[in-house]
């Protein structure tokens, strides 16, 4: 196929050589009038070479379309940092192979309309209007951009949860801090057991003055999925606006940004979708659009949102751009049908370590994302209350039983974090029951 370019796009818009700032308006237009740009590989060669459909089977099987080295790690840490898939970096050493044979013609000609083209599709994937959509390099970035975005004042308050995730509520005190306004923070003082538990606590600590609330649409360091449905409409009838940190949601669960209809929206695309590092997404609400800024102001900056985030320097774009690969694996295996093996695995999985450690889960079914769980240690394995217990668990899995998985400690009580992705069999769970067991032998 030729070089990355474009026919005439509708409208009377040169998609081959778009500039900054006619960004928005290529990202807007009808798909009647839409013309996509053409490339040399949209990651349908690197997904047929590895076999990819919808006869893929999990487990064992899939394990070679991934870079984790297996043979020897037992993982259980895929909510981290991800494991990106074999196809989709594959795709993106071609991007940057790309913009290398000519690096002028690519950042100045076919950069832009291709992530145009990207943001269109990701855009689909969430359900949210292209033109409130942009790419950032990590939900950090976006929750900076979000967060710095709201004009605070001595008199205003933030609002978090405590199960909120660490650096999110360090960029609220940053904030808050510089601008004199108060970090409330709603404490959920034991495991919720429903999901009305986690309503009671916002509805009656979310303070009347906050110009902000922040929730995860799964925590992380507990692993629960909040029911952001009802805090977006409780906080709506306030008149707060709401931040979801989606930082665990792209690719564990549908998102649909229409129907939850948050004003601001951040989610990684390593994790759970398995892109590449280096890959987020930020979406923001019509009526915030306007004061939204890049951390970075680069030259292309001023002309407004999402104009300031197309381009932010020179540097490494084949994240994004490898982006519809990753959408083609996912549609090509049935996000259904993982997201079933996923499920079932998960739920046998946490058997065979509750029956083996005679413990238990943190929070009942409904409370536990889709993909990962908290399963309490055996209680002779560390005391909670040494404050080097976290380490020392965690490391000894890691050095001893080449066993990489967290460990926390929620409301007193440590627990393994396990993750789920495709790739995880039951007899990682059999390896990590038998670890803990000789650990705790050992203790007593």
């Amino acid at each position: 196929m030729g070089a990355a370019g474009s026919k005439k796009g509708g409208d009377d818009l040169e998609t081959h050589s778009v500039r900054p700032e006619q960004f928005e308006r290529l990202i807007s237009l009808p798909e009647s009038k839409y013309t996509p740009p053409v490339t040399p590989f949209d990651g349908s060669d690197e997904l047929e070479e590895a076999g990819v459909d919808g006869e893929l089977q999990f487990g064992e099987s899939c394990r070679e379309l991934f870079l984790i080295d297996f043979d020897k790690w037992t993982f259980f840490s895929h909510g981290a940092f991800g494991a990106v898939l074999k196809p989709a970096y594959l795709n993106a050493e071609k991007w940057r192979r790309l913009c290398e044979a000519q690096p002028l013609k690519f950042w100045d000609r076919e950069l832009l309309p291709l992530l145009g083209h990207v943001i269109r599709e990701m855009a689909s994937f969430i359900s949210c209007p292209p033109q409130n959509l942009v790419l950032v390099p990590n939900a950090t970035t976006g929750l900076n951009a979000a967060i710095k975005s709201i004009s605070l004042t001595p008199e205003d308050a933030v609002f978090v949860l405590n199960v909120g995730y660490k650096s999110v509520k360090k960029i609220a005190t940053v904030v808050c801090e510089a601008t004199g306004a108060d970090l409330v923070i709603g404490d959920i003082i034991q495991p919720p057991r429903s999901a009305d538990d986690i309503i009671f606590v916002v509805e009656n600590t979310l303070p009347s003055n906050a110009k902000l609330a922040i929730f995860d649409v799964v925590t992380s360091n507990t692993a629960m999925k909040l029911p952001v449905g009802e805090l977006i409409a409780l906080c709506k009838k306030r008149g707060i606006p709401v931040l979801l940190d989606g930082a665990h949601a792209l690719g564990m669960m549908p998102v649909n940004i229409s129907q939850w209809d948050p004003d601001f929206f951040v989610g990684n695309c390593h994790k759970w979708l398995c892109s590449c590092k280096g890959c987020a997404v930020l979406y923001v609400a019509d009526k915030h659009k306007h004061q939204v800024q890049p951390l970075v102001t680069s030259g292309t900056s001023v002309l407004g949102f999402p104009a300031d985030f197309a381009w932010d320097g020179n540097r490494d774009y084949s994240p994004y751009l490898s982006l519809p690969c990753v959408l083609k694996f996912w549609e090509a295996v049935g996000s259904e049908r993982a997201a079933k093996y996923i499920e079932e695995t998960l739920a046998a999985g946490v058997q065979i370590l509750i029956d083996a450690w005679g413990t238990d889960c943190l929070v009942p079914g409904p409370l536990q994302c889709p993909s990962m769980a908290m399963v309490r240690l055996r209680d002779e394995v560390a005391d909670p209350a040494d404050p080097k217990a976290i380490e020392h668990v965690q490391d000894t899995l890691h050095h001893k039983f080449q066993i990489e998985v967290p460990v926390k400690l929620a409301w007193g009580k440590l627990y393994v974090r396990v993750s789920v992705p495709i790739y995880t069999r039951i007899r990682d769970f059999e390896d990590l029951a038998e670890a803990v067991c000789i650990m705790a032998q050992q203790k007593s």
